[in-house]
């Protein structure tokens, strides 16, 4: 209701000032300006409201189309309804893709911890059609897939994309209610990563374990339906070399990108229908946000889950791991010399996973760690716990933080801070453990860094020149720069990582015969007179305009490294244009500018940075360069 207000504010001023406009009086001017400068940083949530303003514009526009005095104004006034036209559209496309996207709720992820029929796929390789059922453990936070014998029946399930005749007729709850019919029988026990179920079942699927493959959500780096990828990123080359894709539904595979490396892995799924592959899609993304945004307890309580889950046997509801299991844990994980015999007389034979955190607390010697270095805050009656009167003498007189000078702020951080993992804490003074408080000082929340930081607090009004740019060099290569692979992983890794200046090697590639009998030449971007294999140089700006912005809405530099001849200049000229639109950097922020613009005036703007060409090669040529900027 406040940005409604604010806009209706707004738009109230926009009519004051177009009624108070005269066609031959000598205020036109300064009430254009005064449209100009109101005009700006509007909120918009009423789609009526930038109908009307529109109207407004443009009927007034045509009342001082006269004036004398109007000089550049008139063009500015014109510009704001063009602007105000845009942004009406673009509100209406974010309408529409906040609709098909609602936050997914907790049946939805039911029906990810169930499970699906998939089939993985592998890109440019020869590979057999083999079913998997993909699956959500909630637990550790990991997708799994596991592998079923061919015997088990899987003749409900509704129709595949590998069927050439594929029906969608039927509706989103019915085709993954039919999907889903074939686990309903068989979800995955509590610490399970693969399993044989018996439950109450008629026909049964048998996993094999040394077939089960676990992604943790925390490496997964994008998850897109191919068709997005061929579509709203309009990149077609990397899929279009390989035949056995061509065979599939693209609105049926999803591509999930993840990894610790550079240049991430791929996971190719293809589910029965493309309302399994939006749910997964959308799922993963849900997921992965809000991995991002846990606390820290709940981090430590995913990661000993997982460790647990990964030492199970014969997974089941009261599933327990045995020492010599944790014998390895313990020498390998926790870096922790012991003997089995002493391993013995601290554990119990047979563990369940409260019992393994609890040895784990201990092998770590955080009680002992803690009860050297902060006795004095240790709980009275219990020696395992520090009371919340203790922990906020703690932050106000040993680290001197903010936080223990207010015990009502401290009290609601702790209570956020457990509230995934003991909502029985949500109370005015939760405790902590001595293992908790040693988990706190390591934590980010703990650091020395200030969060204020994670945004950009410096003054971004200054010349762009004023300013380091975050800049990548050869951008498009994955390795050395001879006889590497060329990328457009590379270039959305870059952006992703923050960015603001890629490279983009330009070459003459292979020509071809336009619609109207013309040549045209396929830009391309490699390492010139070496073995790196070529990107298309559509490809590579598709990729840029998807990614540019995601990470930073500051201006992204493309350094153009031209080594082609001119009608392929041209050519690039086209191209950029074509693809990039509105987002080039096509004519100065302002007309009375000296110097060059600030980052904050170009925010949302890709500009060019090319040589500048011979007065007389640029005469000759008749060559339009005017958005390139210029070094």
């Amino acid at each position: 209701m406040e940005n409604n207000r604010k806009l209706s504010a707004q738009t109230r001023r926009q009519r004051f000032a177009l009624n108070n406009t005269k066609s031959e009086g000598g205020n036109v001017e300064n009430n254009c300006e005064f449209l100009f400068e109101k005009q700006q940083n509007i909120f918009v949530n009423q789609n009526t409201i930038l109908s009307v303003s529109s109207s407004f514009l443009d009927r007034k526009v045509e009342n001082i189309q006269n004036s004398p005095k109007m000089g550049g104004k008139l063009k500015d006034l014109k510009n704001q309804k063009i602007s105000l036209n845009k942004e009406e559209k673009c509100y209406k496309n974010n309408n529409k893709i906040q609709q098909q996207q609602q936050p997914l709720n907790q049946n939805d992820f039911n029906l990810m911890e169930r499970g699906h029929r998939v089939c993985k796929l592998i890109a440019l390789k020869k590979f057999d059609i083999i079913y998997f059922r993909l699956w959500l453990n909630t637990q550790t936070q990991q997708i799994v897939l596991s592998k079923w014998n061919n015997n088990f029946n899987h003749t409900n399930s509704s129709c595949s994309s590998l069927d050439i005749n594929c029906s969608s007729s039927s509706t989103l709850e019915e085709q993954i209610e039919i999907n889903s019919r074939s686990f309903s029988t068989t979800i995955p026990p509590k610490y399970s990563t693969a399993t044989t179920s018996t439950r109450s079942c008629s026909s049964t699927s048998s996993f094999s374990s040394l077939k089960t493959q676990t992604l943790d959500l925390r490496l997964i780096k994008d998850v897109q339906v191919l068709s997005q990828i061929g579509t709203t990123m309009q990149i077609t080359e990397k899929w279009r070399r390989d035949s056995a894709l061509q065979r599939f539904d693209k609105n049926t595979v999803l591509c999930i990108s993840w990894g610790v490396t550079f240049i991430p892995n791929n996971w190719l799924i293809l589910f029965d229908n493309k309302e399994l592959c939006n749910l997964w899609c959308q799922g993963l993304r849900q997921l992965c946000l809000e991995q991002a945004n846990a606390s820290q307890a709940l981090i430590v309580e995913r990661w000993l889950r997982k460790q647990f889950c990964s030492l199970l046997v014969h997974p089941t509801d009261n599933a327990c791991i045995s020492i010599k299991h944790m014998k390895p844990f313990v020498q390998q994980r926790l870096q922790c010399k012991i003997s089995g015999k002493q391993l013995q007389e601290i554990i119990e034979n047979e563990m369940g996973f409260e019992s393994f955190v609890f040895a784990h607390n201990w092998l770590l010697n955080f009680h002992s760690l803690f009860m050297s270095m902060f006795s004095d805050f240790v709980h009275p009656q219990n020696e395992q716990k520090m009371n919340f009167r203790k922990f906020v003498d703690f932050l106000k007189n040993v680290q001197n933080d903010e936080l223990g000078k207010s015990p009502e702020l401290a009290s609601d951080y702790l209570r956020r801070y457990f509230r995934d993992v003991d909502p029985d804490r949500d109370i005015a003074e939760p405790w902590l453990s001595t293992s908790e408080f040693v988990d706190y000082l390591f934590s980010c929340d703990n650091s020395l860094f200030d969060p204020v930081n994670k945004e950009v607090v410096h003054d971004m009004t200054k010349p762009l020149t004023h300013y380091w740019i975050s800049s990548s060099h050869n951008t498009y290569l994955t390795g050395d720069q001879l006889k590497s692979e060329s990328s457009l992983d590379a270039y959305a890794r870059s952006l992703l990582l923050g960015c603001r200046c890629v490279e983009l090697d330009c070459w003459d590639g292979p020509q071809r015969r336009g619609p109207n009998g013309e040549t045209i030449i396929d830009i391309v971007i490699y390492h010139g007179y070496t073995m790196t294999s070529k990107l298309a140089l559509k490809d590579v700006l598709q990729t840029i305009k998807h990614y540019a912005f995601q990470t930073s809405d500051y201006p992204l530099i493309l350094s153009i490294e031209d080594n082609c001849s001119v009608p392929a200049q041209r050519q690039m000229a086209i191209d950029i244009q074509e693809v990039l639109g509105d987002l080039l950097l096509t004519s100065p922020i302002s007309r009375d500018e000296w110097e060059l613009p600030s980052p904050s005036a170009l925010r949302n703007k890709i500009i060019l940075k090319h040589k500048k060409l011979r007065e007389e090669q640029q005469e000759n040529d008749n060559l339009n360069n005017s958005f390139f900027i210029r070094r």
